[in-house]
Order: C-alpha cells, then structure tokens, then sequence
C-alpha cells in the first residue's frame, strides 16, 4: 500500500511540475513536445555539416517516395508532427530544421537564403540521391522550397505548397471590396479557383 501511495505521490509531483513549466514557457514545451513526438513516430534525429554550420533534421518511415518537409520563420521540424505518422505508413519523410531554427546552426546572426538552399540541398542529396522527392513547405518554407524547385526541377516531383511566402500576384485587377454580385465572384475565384462552383450564382 504504501509503495503504491509514493508513486502516486510522485506521478502527482511530476505531472504538476510540467503541468507549471508548460505554463511559465509554453513555446519551449510546445517545442521540446513535437520534437519527442517526431522521435515516437519513429523518426531518428540527424546531422550534416553545411558551409561549417550543423544542420538537424529527422528521416523516419519506409516507401518509394520521399517526402521533404520544410517549416516556416522563427519555427522547427517538430511543427509536422500531427502529419508525419500518417505520411510514414506510405513513404518516407525528411522533415528539417533549417539554419537558424531548432537545432541547426548558426545560433546567430544574418541567416541568407543561399544557406538555407544549401542546406535543404543537402539534405536531399543525402537522404534521396537518385529518385526525386516531395516537396512540401509552409510560410517561408513554402518559398524556399519554390526557390530549390526552380533551381532543381528533375529532383522534385511534387511542390505542395501550404501559405508560402516570397509568392507575388497582380491584384490591381481584383476588386478588394466588391461592390457588385460579379465583383464579388471575382474575389470568390481568386480565392477558390476558377472552377469552384459557386451556389445561388
């Protein structure tokens, strides 16, 4: 009874102190949480060497295809982890911390986008040198990963492409504020496509 009574004396301790650390750093916990969970997916933790500057990532599952997964500014490998478990049941996914986020270096200064080319570069080479790869990325990544396609279009077979940045449209045409019921589908095909059906039009 009493051994009983102190482990649950001490799962109570524990679960209260990351309960309180969570709240005092929750960007911390949140981290340190995906990245444990990207290791119980099954994805093992890597490194390579990029111009002198350690670059973390994590490969993990089994398949033909390869899926690379680049994460947005001031962000980290972990931010998949709600996607990779089901990707790695078909294929096998690369998700990165580049330069300057996570655990890759450099902890400071500029961070130039010819270094996160290389490193995202690198890492392909590594870890899918003769099939291409997937390639999928958000915010920043999402441009990044524009950027690798455009000066590698036999090494990606798909570019998908979640709210990217560095992308441009002309919108001098659109109307922002629609006025009128044609306007406004206007707006409605910009956002949808332009086969979207639209209902009561």
């Amino acid at each position: 009874m009493k051994i009983a009574a102190t482990l649950a004396l001490l799962l109570i301790i524990a679960f209260t102190s990351a309960t309180m650390y969570a709240r005092r750093h929750p960007l911390e916990a949140f981290v340190k949480l995906t990245r444990r969970g990207l290791g119980r997916a099954g994805m093992a933790r890597r490194t390579i060497e990029v111009d002198g500057n350690r670059v973390v990532y994590f490969a993990g599952g089994n398949g033909s295809r390869t899926i690379v997964l680049i994460h947005g500014v001031n962000d980290q490998a972990g931010t998949w982890v709600s996607v990779v478990p089901a990707l790695m049941k078909t294929s096998r996914v690369i998700a990165i911390d580049l330069p300057g986020h996570g655990e890759s270096a450099p902890a400071t200064g500029p961070l130039p986008m010819p270094l996160m080319l290389k490193a995202v570069e690198a890492v392909i080479d590594r870890e899918s040198p003769n099939a291409p790869i997937v390639l999928a990325g958000n915010s920043m990544g999402g441009w990044v990963s524009m950027l690798y396609a455009a000066d590698h279009p036999a090494r990606v077979s798909y570019l998908v492409l979640e709210d990217a940045s560095g992308m441009m449209w002309d919108l001098s045409h659109v109307p922002l504020f629609p006025k009128t019921r044609d306007e406004a589908l206007k707006v409605l095909r910009m956002v949808h496509g332009p086969d979207t059906p639209i209902a009561g039009y």
